[in-house]
């Protein structure tokens, strides 16, 4: 079983910092799939401990074993799960300014065909869609999932607030060394067997949007029906790189507001060097 988790938040870098920390000698994530969302996914909780457990076969005796999901930290059912199962667990959180992680969760519910709405309609009909069940909470949660401190604050009472590192995207895209050398003595390994080049380990996600937003609508059936081939085919047709539009100023200003107060709970229970609060109503990340 995994010791520690990557659990949060979605758009947040969790693939570039898994794929930093896999290349430590003595941590070990299993190589496929990355997200394997065994706690969130009921479907997946339902095939049992077993099969978990089978995906962590190959892990080197004596290694620091892990796992990534970032929908881990937005679901209540989750931290119930794994006290559960793993009530000792570790757990890596990476954040980002709320406001853009809601914009960019938004572009990747287009860019993967779940998304017909304005980003303003989108916004406005939250309430609603996530009352309908997991999947729209997995697609439309674009405001939800950046009350970090309402769910960091689950973990922390659940395991401990010494088992919780929180860090920043900022933090990771400044300075990477730094983050994993807290990483490494979080997860008490030794912060020097990292590789010196990490190049690697950088995982670049670029924006990508359809040039046919009707035609992506498309991919979520053909994914659901078991057509992967075709899926694929779609995307290298359909998806282009390009650079997300500019988010309304108007927008981010009155989405920001939503967030001030739960961001002084994230302050209150994180002892970060800065002020979350400070850095994201600055807009410095």
């Amino acid at each position: 079983m995994p010791s520690f988790f990557i659990a949060g938040t979605q758009k947040g870098s969790t693939t570039t910092l898994h794929h930093l920390l896999a290349m430590h000698p003595g941590i070990y994530f299993p190589p496929k799939p990355q997200e394997i969302h065994f706690f969130d996914l009921d479907e997946n909780y339902g095939r049992g401990l077993s099969w978990y457990e089978s995906l962590f076969a190959d892990a080197p005796e004596g290694a620091v074993v892990g796992q990534t999901s970032p929908l881990y930290m937005y679901l209540p059912k989750v931290t119930e799960r794994i006290a559960a199962t793993v009530p000792g667990a570790k757990f890596i959180f990476i954040l980002r300014d709320p406001v853009t992680r809601a914009y960019s969760h938004y572009w990747n519910s287009v860019r993967y065909g779940y998304e017909t709405m304005s980003f303003e309609q989108a916004l406005e009909l939250e309430p609603v869609r996530l009352e309908r069940g997991d999947f729209e909470k997995r697609h439309y949660s674009y405001i939800d999932r950046g009350f970090y401190g309402t769910q960091i604050n689950r973990y922390a009472v659940t395991f401990g607030r010494d088992k919780l590192l929180v860090l920043t995207q900022d933090e990771l895209r400044v300075d990477p060394s730094s983050v994993l050398e807290k990483c490494a003595h979080f997860l008490a390994v030794d912060p020097a067997a990292f590789p010196s080049s990490r190049s690697n380990g950088v995982v670049h996600n670029p924006s990508r949007l359809p040039r046919s937003r009707q035609m992506q609508r498309l991919r979520p059936a053909l994914e659901n029906a078991g057509l992967n081939k075709l899926t694929r085919i779609l995307d290298k047709i359909n998806l282009i790189d390009c650079k997300y539009p500019a988010l309304n100023s108007r927008v981010a200003n009155s989405l920001a507001t939503r967030f001030v107060d739960d961001l002084a709970i994230l302050d209150q229970i994180i002892q970060h060097e800065n002020s979350f609060s400070s850095l994201w109503a600055e807009g410095t990340i």
